[in-house]
């Protein structure tokens, strides 16, 4: 059976336009405008500088603002250093989280090893099951076979 030929695809010449995109800038909503509204201000407000006669702060407080969790530093060096600080522990979580993952890799590729030569041997034990089982097929054939022809 000879397939028809197939022609050229004609598309129509009817078709609407695609549809545009919009050359009108978007407006941001009001959520975001107040956002950058308050994050303008904030910018804009002078550092207030702290009083001469504050009061001194707990020991808890204290120890807080020299180990940088949740206080701001005040100058710059302490900024880099927190940071430094925070980013050398992060790293080293890492290290040992990475430690862990290589020892819970190896023990994987061991067992998987194990159960692929568990697998193999399972399949010799098959192939010889069949083997004896062929074997006894034939015999019985063979019994049978013999068994009629004496009978005739």
């Amino acid at each position: 059976m000879a397939d028809p030929p197939e022609g050229p695809i004609v598309v129509e010449t009817d078709s609407p336009a695609p549809p545009r995109r919009t050359t009108r800038p978007t407006k941001p909503s009001e959520r975001i405008q107040d956002t950058l509204r308050t994050l303008e201000s904030a910018a804009a407000k002078p550092l207030a500088k702290p009083a001469s006669r504050a009061a001194r702060g707990t020991s808890a407080e204290v120890d807080a603002d020299a180990a940088g969790e949740g206080k701001k530093a005040r100058s710059g060096g302490e900024t880099g250093k927190v940071m430094l600080q925070k980013i050398l522990e992060l790293l080293g979580r890492m290290g040992g989280e990475m430690g862990e993952l290589k020892v819970k890799i190896s023990e994987q590729s061991d067992t998987i090893s194990k159960q692929g030569e568990l697998i193999r041997q399972l399949y010799a034990q098959i192939k010889e099951s069949n083997e004896v089982c062929v074997s006894c097929f034939i015999f019985l054939v063979s019994s049978t076979s013999i068994s009629q022809s004496k009978a005739i």
